[in-house]
């Protein structure tokens, strides 16, 4: 996984949301963070391709890859894989 996209997943969940970082990184699944609706689930993934420079493929944004920020990290890390190829 990359440490790079689960660190800016964290910064942009945080501010997104409006919460101190240490809240968000705590281990608690995004899906459980107060504010945390389909509209934040955009915006963190229009930043998060826009920092990274990366476009997630449509097919690989579900549900479950908001569980943790772990899985949200691994959602970019395959995309800045292989442009690190």
């Amino acid at each position: 996984m990359s440490e790079l996209a689960r660190d800016r997943a964290a910064e942009a969940l945080a501010e997104i949301l409006r919460l101190p970082l240490e809240e968000v990184g705590s281990g608690v699944s995004p899906l459980d963070l107060p504010g945390f609706d389909s509209i934040a689930a955009v915006e963190l993934l229009e930043r998060l391709e826009s920092e990274l420079d990366v476009e997630v493929p449509p097919e690989l944004i579900v549900p479950e890859a908001f569980e943790s920020l772990d899985t949200l990290a691994e959602l970019f890390a395959r995309p800045l894989q292989e442009v690190e190829a």
